[in-house]
């Protein structure tokens, strides 16, 4: 009686335990996904973090129920296993979703990145050739003042004469044009370099965080868990790991075959 007193106690404290564990782990996604750039990638990618990042947490919170549904009181049923199961198998179908969507929110904050480092270079190109086509000293004074960071020019000033002016500015910026054009593709490439490693890593952390969520979850006691299932594919059908009860569905199964043998034959030979 003492002992099954303290098993029960364990529970308790394990169960609660579990609980608080899942807490922490809800309210700090939360924070972090109550935001105004609701599906946003950069909103996607953050939450993915906190998701992936804390993932412990509901994991070790899962054992511990798991724990205390064995030391439970056989005379009190477990009313709450059934649930945890259930969250435990959305939470797997979760995280598996989560691979492709956190890829694809990675992927187009870098490209969104590159468009806009090419968008600056951009600015400067289209100046430029506003410089190289201009035929004024206002269309040359203009062209320079939509560059950011090029020498200004005052109508009227020029101490040499105009197609050397507009020579000699051409000469200054295309160099340092082509020059930003190469550190921006390096720049890109490098950033693409850098990506691929997180990526990958990420993956298989929710990958591995999925199949922890999967070994417990299950829509229905009577089921196999989600791990079960595409493990062993057969238990799908029979439902269940208990090795009785797939007796049982084997011998129903067995006395059905026989049964429509022996139909067959009484149609066969009346």
């Amino acid at each position: 009686m003492v002992s099954r007193f303290r098993s029960a106690e364990v529970g308790f404290a394990l169960h609660w335990s579990g609980v608080a564990l899942l807490g922490i782990y809800v309210v700090t996604v939360l924070a972090t996904a109550l935001t105004s750039r609701f599906l946003d990638p950069a909103w996607i990618e953050r939450v993915a973090g906190s998701l992936r990042g804390g993932v412990s947490f509901p994991l070790i919170a899962l054992a511990l129920m798991l724990v205390s549904a064995y030391l439970h009181d056989p005379d009190h049923p477990n009313t709450y296993l059934p649930l945890v199961s259930r969250l435990a198998y959305f939470a797997a179908l979760g995280f598996f979703l989560l691979i492709p969507l956190q890829t694809w929110a990675s992927f187009q904050l870098l490209y969104k990145l590159g468009g806009q480092e090419q968008a600056q270079l951009k600015v400067f190109s289209r100046g430029l050739e506003r410089i190289r086509f201009s035929l004024t000293e206002e269309q040359l004074s203009d062209a320079l003042f939509s560059i950011p960071g090029a020498p200004r020019l005052t109508p009227g000033t020029l101490s040499v004469p105009f197609s050397q002016a507009r020579q000699g500015l051409i000469a200054q910026i295309e160099p340092q044009l082509r020059e930003q054009a190469a550190q921006l593709k390096q720049t890109d490439a490098m950033r693409w370099r850098e990506a691929w490693p997180r990526l990958i890593k990420d993956a298989f952390t929710d990958l591995f965080a999925a199949l922890g969520f999967a070994a417990a979850g299950r829509l229905t006691p009577e089921r196999p868990t989600l791990l079960e299932g595409l493990v062993f594919p057969e238990l799908r059908r029979l439902g269940t790991l208990d090795p009785h009860v797939q007796a049982m569905a084997g011998e129903s199964e067995q006395n059905e075959a026989l049964d429509n043998e022996a139909l067959d034959q009484d149609i066969l030979y009346p």
